[in-house]
């Protein structure tokens, strides 16, 4: 009677551990990253909004001060990724924006947010992006696009007006319903 008591308070461990599983799963498929903060001015760009423009210091040549900004992109579709290196959601993303910059017509920027610059670089030099990268150490970048969370990609169409926008991890889906792929 011992074992067959014992027996069933496994089951229902393991029944308990099983839902947990399956909710954690869950959750983590649909969370859309790393909250940063964003300033109370801060405003969220809807579809067909000029895109403001920025500019910043290119992270792949630091020494150089070559710099990047949005008017150099006039007349292309520019995809503006925000990230940051203490964002895992964003290293998990991160093997999608190379591919993007490889494989399409769009030019990709990679914008860390609130990040340390050495720490940026850093990472940069280890395991490259192979796009432009820029740093927006005092959050004015994210926050005039009004960027809430991390990972956050931007679409900027041909005009420079806003075309799609995407909190979290990209998707295949997105990737097709915004017509970057």
């Amino acid at each position: 009677m011992k074992n067959k008591s014992a027996w069933a308070w496994g089951a229902r461990g393991l029944a308990l551990l099983g839902i947990f599983g399956l909710y954690w799963s869950h959750k983590e498929a649909k969370d859309p990253g790393m909250r940063v903060p964003a300033p109370s001015h801060a405003k969220a760009l809807r579809i067909g909004d000029a895109a403001p423009e920025f500019s910043g210091i290119d992270v792949r040549m630091p020494h150089s001060g070559a710099t990047l900004s949005l008017s150099q992109f006039r007349g292309k579709r520019v995809i503006l990724n925000f990230w940051a290196t203490w964002c895992e959601a964003c290293k998990r993303e991160k093997p999608i924006m190379v591919q993007l910059s490889q494989q399409t017509d769009a030019v990709v920027v990679g914008i860390a947010v609130n990040d340390d610059k050495n720490k940026v670089i850093e990472r940069e030099r280890l395991d490259p992006h192979g796009y432009p990268l820029i740093l927006d150490e005092d959050g004015s970048i994210s926050s005039h696009y009004g960027v809430d969370a991390l990972p956050q990609t931007i679409l900027i169409n041909e005009q420079g007006k806003v075309s799609y926008r995407v909190r979290g991890i990209i998707s295949k889906s997105d990737l097709k319903s915004s017509g970057i792929m």
